[in-house]
């Protein structure tokens, strides 16, 4: 018995013992990383706390507990225009850490490094984009340091955010990262004695729930996850939001002039063919495809402010030279999408809109965008259905060239005339009562002052109804009069298919889908408009008229 209460007391006395050394050593070891921390650079700039270390030496496993970073006097580097951040992280765990390495080949190698909870608010005294300039993109790695391999990297509950000094909103914010990564490693450059950092990108990494404001906008995106395959060249986003601060309507009718707002949802966004390692040394990435699944987008418009008349928005051509000069992109597809526009109008802001489901869009071309290329141009190809019933169908072509000159032709298949009222009733004060479109064709081009084309419209039975404005009530005289003079049918008993030229000028504060709709416009009225008119050849497709006439057109 007495043997092994004496056996018992050993026991315990060793293990106070070795709990009390690596105590101890935990100290030391917190001791020895401030006076090293002290006679750095950096300390004259920030200071470093660590409230514990904790060692576990059978898992070889060096846990930091509470750390901080902290600048010892922002009013100075704001005053400075020097950016700065503040850290903290609950614990870092650095797991199967290889001493032997670490000693005789001044490696670190471990098989976990873990962020738990790590918290950084980055303050910018200038632009995002100037400051990512004024860095490099990765640090150099230490002269004493011959480099660092990860098996896995791992971030729990992080938080990142970044603001300008004396400002209560963040530019960005990543409210919660959890991160995976896998395979990492830096190493310098020994024999040429070049402190550049190579970087081994794990085959498959995850980023998990964030969002951010996008800088200089009202805009914040979001993401349920990203999720990164290298050998395939694939990298998805999962649950895509890109959404207005205030809200979609709010944010439209709180501006103090016209503008469009807009709000973006979509299942998946996924590129194919991407080389994210070019991503990662700053060089131009190719993409085979980016795919946008099931895509959400809504546009409101508030007619009832000023326009700006100082706007002078560009023609789709300079937007597609400047995604290529950072992205080569052989195509983008849209895959069942909706998308809706809307205006708001009168005291109550009524809404005018239209509205496209089932949409797909192939965009072809963006990757060469005029890059040694004489005749260079982006395709676009859509369809969808019109108000969820007419099948709609269009094809641009945007042409590099002195005038930024553009081509067009589409077609729209059966429907109602009636199941456009919800485009009509507001906008126009008008309502369809009855009538059907048989089919609708048109084709033109254009350029950044106008565009001109043929159009044509075959429908039978119109009849039309004027509404008191901004209501649905009728306005019995003028709606009779108004049946007694349109064209209610084409053709008509004494006139082949009526086939019109349309045409519209550019305005100058106004884009290219307002020239667009604006020509289309122009074609339907004088469609419908009473009285005779010179008819184009009915012996001859429209292509084939328009073959003819658009050698006129020319910009030079």
């Amino acid at each position: 018995m007495r043997f092994i209460k004496v056996s018992l007391i050993i026991l315990i006395s060793l293990l106070l013992l070795y709990w009390a050394s690596l105590w101890l050593a935990g100290l030391w070891l917190r001791q020895k990383l401030h006076d090293t921390y002290a006679l750095s650079e950096m300390a004259k700039t920030y200071s470093f706390q660590v409230k514990r270390i904790s060692l576990h030496p059978l898992k070889r496993t060096i846990n930091l507990h509470k750390v901080t970073l902290d600048p010892r006097n922002a009013d100075s580097l704001e005053a400075a225009k020097k950016s700065y951040a503040e850290l903290s992280i609950d614990k870092i765990s650095l797991e199967g850490i290889a001493l032997k390495a670490a000693i005789e080949q001044q490696k670190i190698q471990l098989q976990r490094l873990h962020l738990l909870h790590p918290i950084v608010v980055w303050t910018a005294t200038k632009k995002l984009r100037q400051a990512s300039e004024d860095k490099k993109l990765i640090p150099d790695v230490p002269a004493e340091l011959e480099g660092l391999q990860l098996a896995h990297f791992d971030i729990t509950d992080g938080h990142f955010s970044s603001r300008r000094p004396k400002e209560t909103q963040n530019l960005i914010e990543l409210p919660r990262i959890d991160l995976r990564l896998s395979d990492i490693s830096l190493r310098a450059d020994s024999l040429s004695h070049d402190q550049s950092v190579l970087i081994s990108l794990a085959p498959e990494m995850t980023l998990k729930s964030f969002s951010f404001r996008i800088p200089d906008s009202f805009y914040r995106l979001g993401v349920t996850a990203i999720t990164l395959d290298r050998d395939k060249g694939e990298l998805l986003l999962e649950d895509v939001s890109l959404k207005p601060i205030r809200g979609l309507y709010k944010q439209a009718t709180g501006l103090a002039l016209q503008d469009d707002v807009f709000e973006i949802s979509l299942e998946n966004l996924q590129t194919i063919g991407l080389n994210s390692q070019a991503v990662f040394n700053g060089e131009r990435p190719h993409l085979k495809a980016l795919l946008l699944e099931n895509p959400v987008i809504a546009l409101v418009r508030d007619k009832r402010l000023p326009d700006d008349l100082e706007k002078r928005p560009p023609m789709p051509q300079h937007l597609f030279k400047k995604i290529a000069k950072t992205l080569s992109i052989d195509s983008v597809k849209i895959i069942n999408g909706k998308l809706s526009y809307s205006e708001l109008l009168g005291r109550e802001a009524n809404e005018a809109k239209i509205s496209f489901d089932s949409l797909y869009v192939l965009i072809t071309g963006i990757s060469k965008a005029w890059h040694n290329e004489n005749r260079a141009e982006v395709v676009a190809q859509a369809k969808a259905k019109l108000m969820g019933k007419g099948l709609a169908e269009a094809k641009f072509e945007w042409h590099e060239s002195l005038h930024d000159s553009f081509s067009f032709e589409g077609k729209l298949g059966a429907m109602k005339f009636d199941e456009v009222n919800d485009m009509t009733k507001i906008a126009a004060a008008a309502l369809f009562r009855g009538g059907f479109i048989d089919s609708l064709v048109y084709q033109g081009a254009g350029n950044r002052y106008g565009a001109t084309g043929l159009f044509e419209m075959c429908y039978k039975n119109l009849d039309m109804e004027l509404t008191k404005k901004r209501t649905d009530e009728p306005n019995k005289l003028l709606s009779k009069l108004l049946n007694m003079i349109i064209r209610r049918n084409n053709p008509t008993e004494n006139e082949n298919v009526r086939r019109v030229q349309m045409s519209a000028e550019r305005i100058p504060y106004k884009g290219f889908f307002n020239l667009y709709w604006k020509t289309l416009e122009d074609g339907l009225l004088k469609t419908v408009k009473p009285g005779k008119r010179k008819n184009t050849n009915p012996d001859r497709s429209i292509k084939e008229e328009w073959e003819n006439l658009k050698n006129t057109l020319k910009d030079g």
